[in-house]
């Protein structure tokens, strides 16, 4: 009995040692494996196939064709998949099965893809929504199709680090006005109200709420991009243009030079003529003086 076992053990280990094939390295790179194949090179496993696809690293482009995409899709370099999920001619129902994969960069890939059904993007949303994920949330306001509702919900989740998302926000098609009245209070990053002021969707109040405060940022751009905004109501307008037109005289102006005192950034009441502080704020630009509002100067 003892004897019958060892040989069924044994048999059992030959037919499983069947199912493997021995490849030297330079097959191994043009192989195509089959479904649970076990690869030897020089004695050792170095992989078990999950997916039917060449092994190969292979070139995929905008001209790749869908046939080609849908093979790659399934391939055992990661890296392949990767430019599939990132291809815009991957057909919808490929990229679907590609954001179960258990490569982070294919997800990605997939959450920013234009042929990704709103239902997988809905998907990759709640997932981020459960893990705050940052990352996930950068790559779908790339996408054209996320709902406004997302990219409101994004803008306000994500953390000040990740500016680069809400300037994504900023210029999305599909954007709130609110959501723009929201962005137009970020303190982290600058551009992003800059590209609020561009925005034609942002509401004519939160433009004059904007032209209010350009006054205190050294930056042109701002002002010009308010100005060009064809919502800016005519008085907002005309606040713009006088801040611009105070910041190029204040260029050539005797009280820009290091010996004088300099605006206060937190003074409302601020001479047009020179930009010095009304209050009599003493401090110079390069010594860091300190305004008597304990807010710096600019």
């Amino acid at each position: 009995m003892k004897k019958n076992k060892k040989n069924k053990t044994r048999s059992g280990r030959n037919n499983a040692d069947k199912k493997c094939i021995v490849i030297t390295s330079q097959q191994f790179q043009e192989s195509i494996m089959q479904p649970g194949q076990k690869v030897l090179v020089g004695g050792m496993i170095v992989g078990v196939s999950l997916f039917s696809s060449r092994v190969v690293a292979v070139e995929i482009d905008n001209n790749t064709p869908v046939e080609k995409l849908i093979e790659y899709s399934k391939s055992w370099d990661s890296n392949d998949r990767v430019k599939v999920a990132g291809n815009p001619n991957t057909p919808p129902d490929v990229l679907t099965v590609l954001s179960k994969d258990f490569d982070r960069r294919v997800i990605l890939r997939v959450a920013q893809n234009k042929n990704t059904t709103l239902k997988t993007l809905e998907v990759l949303f709640n997932r981020g929504k459960v893990f705050n994920d940052n990352e996930l949330f950068h790559f779908i306001v790339k996408n054209s199709n996320t709902t406004p509702n997302m990219l409101n919900y994004i803008a306000h989740a994500t953390t000040p680090y990740w500016e680069s998302t809400r300037t994504w926000i900023a210029i999305h098609p599909n954007v709130l006005p609110e959501t723009l009245t929201f962005l137009a209070t970020d303190e982290e990053e600058y551009r992003v109200k800059v590209l609020v002021a561009k925005n034609p969707r942002t509401p004519a109040q939160t433009l004059t709420k904007l032209a209010q405060d350009s006054t205190y940022y050294s930056h042109t751009t701002l002002r010009q991009a308010i100005i060009a905004n064809p919502n800016t109501p005519p008085e907002a307008k005309k606040i713009a243009e006088a801040n611009e037109e105070a910041a190029e005289r204040a260029k050539y102006s005797p009280s820009n030079s290091e010996s004088s005192r300099s605006r206060c950034i937190g003074c409302t009441k601020t001479c047009t003529s020179c930009l010095s502080c009304i209050y009599g704020c003493t401090g110079v630009i390069s010594h860091g003086g300190t305004c008597k509002y304990n807010t710096g100067y600019r």
